[in-house]
């Protein structure tokens, strides 16, 4: 990274000359998609009630399960792939996957097309896309990264607030397939908005030899204590940290006998208060270090999560989910905070 003291700094990458200003901007658009995971609830409330209705809920959330997993798990691949000069490539090829993914679905009518496409093409696809993205504003900023990381990862949130928007008011007049090849396109827009804005402003160099390049598998990981303890710590978490998520539209309807569209509009305030939830974060984060923000969260968390059984009524459920909105998605981005200092 350049020392100099100028308003636009430049990052080096193996084969990317980047400047800052759209990385930023770039990471907040690409982040949006991601919403689309947070948005998952409403799909599998219709999913549930309407459009597959002879498959379980827990058959149909493994959908959103594996799409998830993807997510972080193609981390394994993509990330070493970022540091080996990928970026643009893997920016091309999420894309691509992504969209099949979503245009796939709007066909889909049986569960394993579902799971399929929804599942793992576009799990996939989000995977090469999301940790590159990440890491390329973790590696831009060394001084407040906490708060770089948090303004970009707070449009996961925000798109999901789209997304859920988008499918609760198309679904009924348009039906299935175009509400989700509508909502493709949109994501489509996002893809190449953010692609402008991360990978064509830059310029390449080629200032890393062969014998320079990063191996795509590291040996000296295994050795590593505090990153297994760090592994085996997200493991537990997120065994269970975004199956609230996926549930509460369903059980707004099933259980407290509300509308479909006023469980999706419980599920939006949820992810609108998430948005406050990482404005605060990331200043704690940023003085008080981010991993003390982390271990407090993930203990809120799991205490609002035993909390739900008491939500017995639409105004404790709403206090329940506004709650666990602003405290899960801290735990989601000061994860990623935490990692990116390791």
């Amino acid at each position: 990274m350049a020392k100099e003291n100028t308003p636009c700094e430049t990052v080096v990458l193996p084969d990317l000359e980047i400047s800052a200003e759209p990385i930023e901007k770039g990471g907040a658009s690409a982040t949006i998609r991601g919403g689309l995971n947070f948005a998952f609830g409403s799909f599998q409330s219709f999913y549930a009630l309407t459009f597959i209705p002879s498959t379980t809920s827990s058959a149909i959330s493994w959908i959103g399960t594996i799409q998830s997993w993807l997510l972080i798990a193609a981390g394994l691949i993509s990330g070493p792939l970022f540091d080996m000069g990928f970026f643009r490539s893997m920016v091309v090829i999420g894309t691509f996957f992504s969209v099949l993914g979503f245009m796939m679905l709007s066909l889909s009518r049986e569960y394993y097309a579902i799971f399929l496409s929804q599942g793992v093409t576009m799990g996939l696809g989000f995977g090469l896309l999301y940790v590159p993205t990440v890491a390329l504003i973790s590696r831009r900023f060394s001084q407040n990264r906490a708060v770089a990381l948090g303004v970009a990862t707070s449009g996961a949130p925000a798109g999901g607030i789209i997304y859920t928007l988008i499918f609760n008011q198309l679904i009924a007049g348009m039906g299935f397939a175009w509400t989700v090849r509508i909502m493709a396109f949109i994501m489509l827009a996002l893809f190449v908005l953010a692609g402008l804005l991360l990978a064509l402003e830059a310029n390449l160099v080629t200032n890393q030899s062969a014998d320079q390049r990063r191996r795509l598998f590291d040996n000296r990981a295994l050795r590593d204590l505090p990153f297994w303890s760090f592994t085996a710590s997200n493991f537990l978490i997120y065994l269970g940290y975004i199956t609230p998520y996926y549930y509460i539209p369903t059980f707004a309807q099933t259980q407290l006998h509300a509308s479909r569209s006023a469980g999706s509009y419980i599920l939006m305030g949820s992810q609108a208060a998430s948005i406050v939830g990482r404005v605060l974060t990331t200043v704690f984060a940023h003085r008080f270090g981010s991993m003390i923000s982390w271990v407090i969260c993930c203990i809120l968390s799991g205490i609002l999560c035993l909390a739900w059984i008491s939500a017995d009524s639409i105004l404790r459920f709403v206090l329940f989910v506004a709650f666990y909105g602003k405290t899960f998605h801290r735990v989601y981005a000061e994860g990623i905070m935490a990692d990116s200092t390791t």
